[in-house]
């Protein structure tokens, strides 16, 4: 009740202003120093008693008097805050959709498509997806350390939850291609040999 006296309070002092201005058909540049003072209280007092109505009011008077345009209130960006919050809540579908709308406006979001991507294997057990996911993240721009680890990723879900060892051991291969000589490489071959172990249909890989 109380909140619908105020709204009443304020739109009966803006439209008072209003139908002055309105009756008058003064430019800007003609108000008298009592007319401005009247639209400086009312605006004052509408932002005190209803802000709703006084932005109404302060669109009327740009548009309708000085013969303007109300700039328009672009909504705030799209930031991971959200997404993360769902996430932890366990509302995983929904955690998914919100990064999605984050990588609408941030194509190049890596940290949201590596959310999506853990999400879908770790939470979701959506292992063809999350592989989907984790490729797209590979086309994004990474340093050489966080491309490897992706293709590390791909390599586990490929072997251990999808059934192809033969697609992990060509991850792997392409870290020795990618980057030879390094650390990541070198524990590629490792991690190569021990997965010829496990599957000899992979045959002998060359290091």
């Amino acid at each position: 009740m109380i909140r619908w006296i105020r709204w009443g309070i304020a739109a009966v002092c803006i439209a008072g202003i209003a139908m002055t201005v309105t009756v008058e058909r003064v430019s800007f540049g003609e108000l008298g120093f009592g007319l401005i003072a009247c639209v400086v209280l009312a605006a004052v007092m509408g932002l005190m008693l209803a802000p709703d109505i006084t932005g109404a009011f302060a669109n009327f008077f740009i548009d309708g008097i000085m013969g303007g345009t109300a700039p328009s209130v672009k909504p705030p960006p799209r930031t991971h805050s959200v997404a993360r919050a769902l996430r932890m809540q366990g509302r995983y579908g929904e955690a998914i959709e919100e990064y999605q709308r984050v990588l609408e406006a941030s194509p190049k979001d890596a940290e949201a498509q590596r959310a999506i991507a853990d999400i879908c294997a770790e939470k979701l057990g959506s292992y063809e997806r999350a592989v989907q996911e984790f490729t797209k993240l590979l086309a994004m721009e990474l340093a050489p350390g966080e491309k490897a680890a992706v293709l590390n990723r791909l390599a586990d879900l490929y072997e251990h939850f999808l059934g192809a060892p033969v697609f992990a051991a060509n991850s792997l291969r392409e870290i020795l291609s990618k980057w030879p000589g390094t650390v990541m490489a070198h524990n590629a071959t490792e991690r190569l040999a021990r997965l010829a172990e496990r599957h000899p249909e992979i045959g002998k890989l060359a290091t």
